[in-house]
């Protein structure tokens, strides 16, 4: 007659602990092998991803040429953040208000190729749309900018001829041919004044601050621009701050010697 042994205590107290570690581990041991499982099946990206597209972009004028001498410019800004732009024409650089997402601005062209430039700033980013236009109109003995940096509020371009005459918004022509191309009252400018054929003798500019509508104070800033386009084409750049309605920016007194030739 067979005799049976049965496990002694210390087989079942090795069951009862395997299974236990078992339990323990097991949830583990399953998501190490889904996550190796997943690690061979993903597939492999390929290729860069597209960058978004800049919040800026002109929609006119467009490249090319023109033979207006005012045009319009419009950029749309998709960034609902950006209330205030910057526009760079031919290197000079003012400050263009935004609304509804889009810049409405005066161009006033010079002779010859024009670099328009719209830049705005984005999430610490500075971005930019560009044309180039070639503009056919005649030359600007003298061309003179004027621009500040507060929306809603008014200042007045003021150029003395040698004879005198004044040209300003009450006054945008004079019989020697000096013109008040832009005037803008609601911020930011620009005012441009320009005369195709400049007589000899001293032209005086002021700044005058029309009306602050209770905004804080504004920097003016002034461009003059003589011959532009030739040989003797010359820069000037001011600017200075008004503080209060009324308050005016004596910018100073240029003299023209001669056709294409300017005294220091």
């Amino acid at each position: 007659m067979k005799t049976h042994k049965y496990p002694g205590k210390k087989f079942y107290k090795f069951v009862v602990v395997f299974g236990f570690m078992l339990c323990l581990f097991m949830p583990y041991l399953l998501a190490e092998g889904n996550q190796a499982q997943d690690t061979k099946t993903e597939p492999k990206k390929t290729g860069k991803v597209s960058p978004a597209a800049p919040p800026v972009k002109i929609t006119a004028p467009i490249n090319g040429w023109s033979g207006d001498r005012l045009l319009d410019l419009t950029a749309t800004i998709d960034d609902p953040e950006i209330q205030f732009a910057y526009l760079i024409e031919n290197g000079n650089e003012r400050m263009v208000r935004v609304r509804d997402g889009k810049v409405n601005e005066k161009l006033v062209l010079s002779p010859g190729t024009n670099n328009i430039i719209v830049q705005v700033e984005s999430d610490g980013e500075m971005f930019s749309d560009q044309v180039v236009l070639y503009s056919n109109v005649s030359k600007k003995d003298i061309k003179i900018i004027l621009s500040w940096d507060t929306d809603g509020t008014d200042v007045d371009l003021h150029v003395i001829n040698p004879a005198g005459q004044e040209c300003y918004y009450g006054n945008r022509e004079t019989e020697e041919g000096g013109v008040l191309d832009v005037d803008i009252t609601d911020g930011f400018g620009p005012e441009v004044f320009t005369q195709a054929n400049a007589t000899t003798g001293n032209y005086k500019i002021t700044v005058h601050y029309f009306n602050s509508n209770d905004y804080p104070q504004t920097l003016a800033k002034v461009i003059v621009i003589l011959f532009e386009g030739t040989d003797y084409e010359k820069k000037y750049y001011y600017e200075s701050m008004l503080i209060r309605t009324g308050d005016d920016f004596e910018v100073g007194t240029f003299n023209i010697a001669s056709l294409g030739k300017e005294k220091k």
